[in-house]
């Protein structure tokens, strides 16, 4: 068995990078800090305003992303979709009228206490390219009657007991 130690690896050809299956190659990432709201219904997905945007090295490469989205409604289901570019990735299966979507929220079934939960969410992409790519996550709900909101409360009350958060996106180049 043989040992190699090497202090620094240089690329051969300016440019090409040094691909190194399982490593990560670069990582980008985004926060969204402000309070976001919509009462958009079904399929009208909107954007929530949090996105990235990353250029991958190599055409062979996998990009992990993941997620954190601090979300509150009441009495509505919010449907979540992840975008790379145009295209939505990790939808459920079409099944009759059920909406088709990433993930869904729905933690207030009484209607009444406006909770505020941080929901994680982690995608392997393939993408198979080395153009500009940008991931971003629209949101929709089942019904106009009621709101969503990202990083507050949906009441948003200036109180100590009323949260402010943030939501937050990282993308990583994963060498193949």
């Amino acid at each position: 068995m043989s040992t190699l130690y090497v202090d620094t690896i240089n690329e051969k050809t300016s440019g090409n990078g040094v691909q190194i299956p399982g490593h990560v190659v670069q990582v980008q990432s985004a926060i969204l800090t402000s309070k976001a709201s919509t009462t958009s219904q079904y399929s009208t997905y909107v954007d929530t305003g949090l996105s990235v945007n990353i250029t991958p090295k190599f055409s062979t490469s996998k990009i992990l992303v993941t997620s954190s989205l601090m979300v509150a409604n009441v009495s509505t289901f919010t449907f979540f979709r992840l975008l790379r570019n145009t295209t939505a990735l990790g939808l459920g299966d079409a099944a009759g009228s059920r909406q088709q979507c990433t993930f869904m929220f729905y933690p207030d079934a009484g209607g009444a206490n406006n909770t505020s939960v941080a929901s994680g969410h982690t995608f392997l992409d393939s993408p198979a390219t080395t153009s500009l790519i940008t991931y971003k996550w629209t949101w929709c709900n089942s019904t106009s009657s009621y709101q969503s909101v990202l990083n507050a409360n949906v009441r948003d009350a200036d109180a100590a007991y009323e949260p402010r958060g943030s939501s937050t996106i990282t993308v990583m180049e994963i060498a193949q």
